[in-house]
């Protein structure tokens, strides 16, 4: 993204709006990097939770993990996803 260096301005030179240019290009690049790494850190996240709720109900399932009060899953109900995590 391009700005055009100000003409109206009498306190401003070419050289200071250019370093504003840059500056403003600058974080703009490091605003989108940092949104990009994040983005791909939260897929990362959801994929290993996703993971770790399949493991724990194949587990529940194979009765392998007890359940409150010492009751088991009926075999004949498939269990259904883990509620969200707050």
């Amino acid at each position: 993204m391009a700005v055009a260096p100000s003409t109206s301005s009498t306190n401003s030179s070419p050289v200071r709006s250019l370093d504003l240019t840059l500056r403003l290009l600058h974080l703009e690049q490091q605003l989108d990097s940092y949104q990009r790494l994040h983005c791909q850190e939260l897929e990362d996240l959801r994929r290993s939770v996703t993971q770790l709720r399949e493991e724990v109900l194949m587990l529940l399932r194979q009765g392998q993990v007890p359940l409150e009060n010492g009751a088991q899953p009926a075999a004949e109900q498939p269990l259904g996803p883990l509620p969200a995590l707050s």
